[in-house]
């Protein structure tokens, strides 16, 4: 069934990508993260309360490519994340991580929960254009 324009296969791929954002922004100390489906594809949004990590910029960094390490391990293939990695880039201008290493710990962080990334998935999958944490 098409949704927003999207196949479930391309909706899944969404929703796995967003719940990486989602869950690894928690594990570096997100205390707000939600995400959802649009007709545009996939949005998250986040807020931190509290002293900021050692590196920021670079804990930015890893958010943003936790979406497409999730697609990856998860569905197998990541067609969205284009901006992602040209943000994450720009965010490393600012930081001593480089891309590489906030690709491992992207990578790392999202292997340790991808149990949490698949649970939030489905939610974010089954209530499309609702914000869901």
């Amino acid at each position: 069934m098409s949704l927003f324009g999207l196949s479930d296969h391309e909706r899944w791929e969404v929703a796995v990508h967003e719940a990486g954002h989602v869950i690894v922004a928690r594990a570096l100390g997100a205390t707000k993260a939600q995400a959802r489906i649009t007709a545009r594809g996939g949005r998250y949004k986040l807020a931190y309360n509290g002293p900021d990590g050692a590196d920021p910029a670079g804990d930015d960094a890893v958010v943003k490519l936790a979406g497409g390490a999730a697609a990856t391990l998860i569905v197998g293939r990541d067609t969205g994340s284009g901006n992602d990695r040209a943000d994450a880039r720009r965010l490393l201008r600012r930081s001593p991580r480089s891309l590489r290493d906030a690709q491992k710990d992207a990578a790392r962080l999202v292997r340790q929960h991808r149990g949490d990334i698949e649970a939030l998935a489905v939610r974010i999958e089954t209530t499309p254009g609702r914000w869901v944490a």
